[in-house]
């Protein structure tokens, strides 16, 4: 489709979004009032715009002009400057006012208010001061549409470029010509290859040091990205000759002046080169913990062999659990680890009890909502995830967040128990160290044989390995555990051994199919045989997996598949197109970002996050107020505006990584041919792991030969294991 250009003057705003400049606004156009949506800052009613974009067709509100790029026009003519002006564009001018100045001053008025604002004393009313005032904001609004304007030519969308006027003021368009790199050392959103892109069309030599210093932290935040603190320096550098096209002598020294100024961390003793922030979180880390293992423990308040006898009741502790729950007494710090069916909860149970008699406040908490609510239930107890429990409060402009909990005002509780520990990656351990009061006990529950943490770090297994902390794992699979082949199938995996399927009257199936008939018997199952089966619900009992996004059966095509399955369009049930997806009322989706401060109602109260990996039914599109509200597994709102679903997908079929944390009734696995490095022993161990009562893998027998036979695990880089190993 070709783009078109229309200019007219704005008549009225339907819709504006202060945070993202998105707008619904009239615009005459000929003889016609069109609706035109798109992002513009600040815009007023009486502007002249001409807009670049594309006609659509919307099902409830007509044709519309769709636009990407905008210039803007300042009004010339007496009556659209008295619009203009009276529409609250400058504080301090109503319509009265606007009158005023265009009687006086007629089509010189915006010019007077611009560059001779003195002038406008003449009007009763105002005074000097109020008239510096309008002439400052005028200016202000000025500098934000020529920012705008600018940035568009480099096909930076309107949002980010307020984001970035916002960050710099007026000296914004100068800042960035002098170092383009500037954008991705300094705006959160944009990342080096945009800045990059931008460099090259402003002619910004490949050698700049700008460049080869946004290239190096780039590649150490790529690194982070793919789960590693840290990287080798004997590798990065060869890396980055490569990545930016120059030589090693100039990569050495751009690495040189990020290690002087401390944007990087290099230790010589490793070589092993950090961005700051991961290096100060993984030493925060390292010292909080030796610091727990050898801090003295306080006299007990009670007898633990007596305590444990009277509070355990009717439940019979094996002697690893015996063990485990007596460590916990006397320990400040305790790693529980064990695949399902070994009795993790059980113990954490025993203790929860051990501690309400002594008279002790417990905190539970996991890294999901959806882990929490697990713990919750198993526990008959309170659960929060990580995130609530710590008190994530503030978002700044460029993203960063704060916690309401820290060293300064540590959490009040005697013992704080996490769960899914194999999740928490480094800076969210780093927070949770920091808000423990000094004599707290910390018990971390997990399985240290399934996927690593999506964020940076290899925290549990890290904290394992180094021997310096008590760890009890747990190996005995209790009988009623044996009973289901989920538990039975997820040990023998663990041990190499081929998955026992079809088995009469159990829970774990195998079903062979080609990569082509893959998607169509995996939609039959959601959409019928399952739910006619078990009773189950398509949308919040089953979950598909896959150990991919891409291919016929991974998770893009999937979700295209099983949404004609299960939500397919009709007439009346409003839909949005987004990129590739379209979005439907009834879908299912999952947010895929952390978002500190996206606001949520739940009953009567209200709050702040949603995390990635929370999933939810839309149950709302409006179109006129250009907003889509998603319901949440845990009931909560929230009302997305169309300019951040960037952050949600379709979540009928999940990558395995994306469902870590997350329990469901029935899980249907694709298992056909993948990339060798996503054919992995843990991958499908951590996929069957995620079933309750039904697991059915679909595909290629082939497949699962492979992933149970390779034990390979990718390697990690992570300065925490050195580090707590040190004397």
């Amino acid at each position: 489709m070709e783009k078109e250009f229309i200019e007219g003057e704005v008549r009225e705003i339907v819709y504006y979004n202060d945070d993202n400049c998105y707008c619904v606004f009239d615009l005459d156009f000929g003889k016609n009032l069109i609706t035109c949506v798109g992002h513009i800052p600040y815009l007023t009613a009486g502007e002249r715009v001409r807009l670049e974009g594309y006609w659509t067709s919307h099902v409830d509100y007509g044709e519309q002009f769709k636009f990407d790029n905008f210039i803007r026009t300042i009004p010339h003519k007496v009556n659209a400057i008295r619009t203009y002006l009276a529409s609250g564009v400058i504080p301090g001018i109503r319509e009265a006012t606007a009158i005023k100045m265009t009687d006086l001053f007629g089509e010189e008025t915006l010019e007077v208010i611009r560059n001779a604002p003195e002038k406008l004393t003449a009007i009763k009313g105002i005074s000097h001061a109020k008239a510096m005032k309008m002439n400052e904001a005028f200016l202000i609004r000025q500098d934000a549409a020529n920012t705008v304007m600018y940035f568009q030519q480099f096909g930076v969308s309107a949002k980010m470029a307020v984001k970035i006027h916002k960050k710099f003021g007026s000296l914004a368009v100068d800042l960035i010509k002098g170092n383009p790199y500037t954008l991705c050392d300094e705006i959160s959103g944009i990342g080096f290859k945009t800045a990059d892109r931008i460099a090259f069309q402003m002619g910004v030599a490949a050698t700049h040091p700008g460049r080869i210093k946004s290239g190096i932290r780039h590649a150490l935040g790529e690194a982070a990205q793919n789960g590693h603190t840290c990287y080798p320096k004997e590798k990065l550098i060869p890396y980055c000759c490569s990545l930016l096209g120059c030589d090693k002598v100039e990569i050495e020294s751009g690495f040189s002046d990020l290690v002087l100024s401390g944007r990087i961390v290099y230790e010589k003793t490793t070589d092993y080169c950090y961005l700051t922030p991961l290096y100060n979180e993984e030493l925060s880390v390292a010292t909080h913990l030796l610091s727990m293992v050898g801090k003295k423990q306080k006299k007990h308040r009670f007898n633990v062999e007596a305590a444990i006898e009277e509070c355990r009741g009717d439940i019979i502790l094996s002697d690893k659990q015996y063990e485990a729950v007596k460590r916990a007494c006397e320990e400040n710090i305790l790693i529980i680890t064990g695949g399902p069916g070994t009795g993790k909860t059980t113990i954490i149970n025993t203790i929860l009890k051990i501690a309400s008699c002594a008279g002790l406040s417990v905190s539970l908490a996991a890294p999901t909502g959806k882990a929490a609510k697990r713990l919750s239930e198993a526990c008959q107890t309170e659960a929060k995830t990580l995130h609530r429990l710590l008190g994530l409060d503030v978002i700044s402009e460029n993203d960063e967040y704060t916690y309401t909990v820290d060293c300064d005002s540590p959490l009040t509780s005697d013992i704080v128990i996490v769960d899914e520990m194999s999740m928490v990656d480094l800076s969210l351990m780093s927070v949770l160290l920091k808000s423990l009061k000094n004599d707290a006990k910390l018990i971390l529950a997990g399985d240290a044989d399934q996927l690593p943490s999506v964020g940076a770090g290899n925290v549990l297994k890290d904290i394992i390995s180094s021997g310096k902390f008590p760890v009890i794992t747990l190996t005995e699979v209790f009988r009623q555990a044996q009973q289901s082949m989920i538990v039975t199938n997820a040990h023998r995996i663990n041990s190499g051994e081929m998955p026992l399927c079809n088995i009469k009257e159990k829970d774990f199936f195998f079903m062979p199919r080609s990569s082509a008939d893959a998607p169509a018997t995996i939609a039959d199952l959601c959409a019928k045989r399952l739910p006619a089966s078990y009773s189950y619900n398509p949308l919040r009992d089953i979950q598909v997996l896959c150990p991919s996004r891409k291919g016929t059966t991974g998770t893009i095509a999937l979700n295209a598949t099983l949404q004609q399955y299960l939500n397919p369009p009709c007439k009346g049930k409003a839909e949005k197109k987004y990129g590739d997806t379209i979005f439907r009322t009834g879908d299912k989706v999952m947010q895929v970002k952390n978002n500190y401060n996206i606001p949520y109602t739940k009953g009567d109260t209200e709050g702040l996050g949603i995390y990635n990996g929370d999933i939810g039914i839309i149950c709302d599109i409006d179109t006129k107020r250009s907003s889509m509200t998603v319901e949440f597994d845990d009931e909560r709102l929230v009302e997305y505006d169309f300019a951040w679903l960037d952050e949600l997908e379709l979540a009928y079929a999940l990558t395995v990584h994306k469902s870590q944390g997350c329990e469901f009734k029935a899980v249907i696995l694709s298992v056909a041919p993948v990339a060798p490095m996503l054919c992995v022993r843990n991958l499908l161990y951590t996929a069957v792991t995620r079933a309750r009562e039904i697991v059915v893998l679909v595909g290629n027998d082939e497949t699962v030969f492979k992933m149970v036979s390779n034990n390979h695990v990718t390697k990690r880089y992570s300065g925490l294991p050195q580090k707590l190993s040190k004397d």
